[in-house]
């Protein structure tokens, strides 16, 4: 794992009036795996350590999964993909996105009032625009993180976890996230850096290539390894 920061390669270069006149120019870096977790191509260093931050959102969702919180029970019916996205993925805080999690938290037993993810405004102008002229304010539901916290207090609240700690790096279920990363990752947990993201969570740093190893498992499972004794499904 690269610790300093390199200088990315150019990826893209926008021209205006010609070769010669170049207005701005954008790095990056890419790393591309086959589905086994092979180097296939790279530009920049594949090595370079980066922030999770949302791309963590498919893996922070595995708890939810192992723990079979998506089959339903009861009276109360399995989730749907589209439950399923809202909660692994950054939304708009579009008033579909509001409503299903809003239903979520229902369908979990959860207060709205236990979202610790904070209160920003809806992405769209459209959206934005329509909350003051309903003289209404933007809440935790239109945080683009919403989804994920509400996936993460439907895990604290089906094993009695507290709630109002769950944002604690040593929290049960924090600890539980991490440990799987390692697990995927083949890096020792309490190794991987981490931060604190913008919606409070913590977050971890790992190298390009492994984060595109990640992405890989879910475009193939069945070359992950075993989280928590269980091969995951597609």
């Amino acid at each position: 794992m690269s610790d300093e920061p390199r200088q990315a390669p150019v990826l893209v270069e926008f021209q205006r009036g010609g070769a010669d006149r170049v207005e701005t120019r954008h790095r990056g870096a890419v790393a591309v795996v086959d589905c086994g977790g092979q180097l296939l191509w790279h530009a920049g260093d594949p090595g370079q350590a980066y922030a999770l931050r949302s791309t963590a959102k498919p893996f922070q969702l595995l708890p939810l999964l192992l723990d079979g919180l998506h089959l339903g029970s009861g009276d109360a019916a399995p989730l749907t993909p589209a439950d399923l996205a809202v909660m692994m993925s950054s939304h708009n805080g579009e008033r579909m996105h509001t409503e299903r999690i809003a239903a979520l938290l229902s369908h979990f037993g959860l207060a709205q009032t236990a979202l610790q993810c904070g209160v920003e405004p809806p992405a769209l102008r459209a959206d934005r625009e329509e909350l003051l002229r309903s003289n209404r304010k933007a809440t935790s539901l239109h945080c683009n993180c919403s989804g994920k916290h509400t996936n993460m207090l439907a895990v604290c609240h089906r094993h009695g976890w507290p709630l109002e700690s769950y944002l604690d790096p040593d929290h049960p279920l924090q600890v539980r996230i991490r440990d799987i990363l390692a697990t995927l990752t083949g890096l020792p947990g309490t190794a991987l850096p981490r931060s604190i993201d913008g919606c409070s969570l913590p977050t971890y740093w790992l190298p390009l290539e492994t984060l595109a190893r990640l992405f890989a498992y879910i475009a193939e499972p069945g070359a992950a390894p075993p989280v928590e004794g269980r091969y995951i499904a597609a």
